[in-house]
């Protein structure tokens, strides 16, 4: 996957702006995270799945009169990944921007991590937002990759009402596992080349939304990248392999939410249409989804969320559009791959979401349970986990992730991932 280096200009602006405009407050805060997955599958080939360290240092300045400059280095050591030789240690400048508020307008610069979504885990609003999903860990945030971004938002009169604008001068894909079994006969498998098409950067959207007394929604638009990769055997310098491929889409949106007493209801939902680059369609042409949720909280402790997730979508090719044989077992293996990145193995699929959690500031416990199943094909994934706060910013977790179904299907496909856990997190 390509890196973009980060802009050192943007510190030196940041200071700059920062000289002579008053009084300022510093910052520091941080994230340290040891996590190990061991496979429980008796028969897996690799019992240890993954050992990472991963850590944040973050720098926050504030000027009574001027910019807030925000900036993150993250450090990630994995002695033992998911790919056959694993990740030596790495660091680069995670979130470093800047933040200028000025009357009715709100301007940010610079790598940060954000994207659009309001529902529990299924976000069909995400039309960017890069995750590396080859970490094993157990929250998600610590796997949200940083874009460049210009964000413009203004709120006339400080009203109900705001517009906003996001750019993304570069593209920064999600990173994805893919298992070894996927691959046709032959081929290897290389995420470093893309074919993307030229223009656009990484997009570009906007967003209407307004907050009211107890009820709120956005309207959204977003041409540019899909973070998600279509997958297609190409050769490359003189073997086959596998590439990633990623495709325009033009897309809109909506979120809304609303809340009574201790209920809160959430609607989210998205249509996306993507652009033929080459001399063929790509694989996904058009896809709608949505989710439906509503979530409880029981007394100060406990959370319940459940939500309905659906999507429709309409492919160029499909695995059960010509035989299998022996010259089409390669076209059908990597068909068969984008059907289960995307789920569309058939062109509509309907699920469900559940979530139930407890967190209290007077027990140093926590515990959840988290599943997620599409009913067509019954597989599954489910999670359960108990944490400890051992003291202040020291939190020990342990935890299962279980990957169930047939082997044609997404959770099925990564049964080998699934995994007992411990993890040990201080935030300082």
């Amino acid at each position: 996957m390509p890196k973009h280096a980060p802009s050192r200009r943007l510190a030196l602006l940041g200071l700059a702006c920062g000289l002579g405009v008053g009084a300022h407050a510093a910052e520091v805060a941080g994230r340290l995270l040891s996590a190990t997955h061991f496979a429980v599958d008796p028969g897996a080939r690799r019992p240890l799945l993954q050992n990472t360290q991963l850590g944040f240092l973050r720098v926050r300045e504030s000027f009574d009169e001027g910019p807030r400059f925000e900036g993150s280095v993250r450090l990630v050591a994995e002695p033992r990944g998911l790919d056959a030789t694993g990740k030596t240690f790495e660091a680069d400048f995670h979130e470093f921007y800047l933040n200028l508020r000025r009357g009715d307008w709100d301007v940010s610069l610079g790598r940060r991590i954000r994207s659009w979504g309001i529902a529990d885990g299924v976000n069909p609003t995400r039309f960017f937002g890069a995750k590396d999903h080859t970490l094993l860990l157990s929250n998600e945030t610590d796997k949200e990759l940083p874009l460049t971004q210009l964000i413009v938002n203004w709120t006339p009169d400080g009203g109900a009402w705001t517009w906003g604008l996001v750019f993304l001068p570069t593209f920064v894909p999600d990173k994805f596992y893919v298992p070894p079994e996927s691959l046709p006969t032959g081929v290897a498998f290389n995420d470093t080349a893309q074919f993307r098409g030229e223009g656009w950067g990484g997009g570009g959207g906007l967003r209407l939304a307004y907050v009211g007394d107890g009820f709120d929604f956005a309207l959204v638009g977003f041409a540019g990248f899909d973070p998600r990769p279509e997958y297609e055997v190409r050769v490359v310098k003189v073997l086959p392999e596998l590439v990633t491929l990623y495709r325009k889409q033009v897309g809109a949106g909506l979120e809304a939410s609303t809340s009574t007493g201790p209920w809160i209801f959430r609607l989210e939902g998205s249509f996306r249409h993507f652009v033929s680059e080459w001399d063929r369609d790509p694989y996904l042409l058009q896809r709608t989804e949505g989710v439906v949720g509503v979530e409880r909280s029981l007394g100060d402790s406990w959370r319940i969320n459940a939500q309905a997730i659906g999507h429709h979508s309409s492919t160029s090719i499909a695995s059960g559009s010509f035989p299998l044989t022996a010259e089409t077992a390669g076209l059908y293996a990597v068909v068969r791959l984008n059907e289960r990145v995307y789920r569309s193995r058939r062109s509509a699929e309907a699920g469900a979401t559940f979530r139930l959690a407890y967190d209290s500031e007077t027990n140093p416990f926590t515990a959840e349970v988290f599943g997620v199943t599409y009913f067509a094909d019954l597989d599954w994934l489910g999670r359960g986990a108990l944490g400890w706060k051992a003291r202040d910013g020291l939190k020990l977790s342990l935890g299962v992730d279980y990957y169930s179904g047939d082997d044609e299907t997404l959770f099925g496909s990564l049964h080998d991932l699934s995994a007992a856990w411990f993890e040990a997190a201080f935030d300082f």
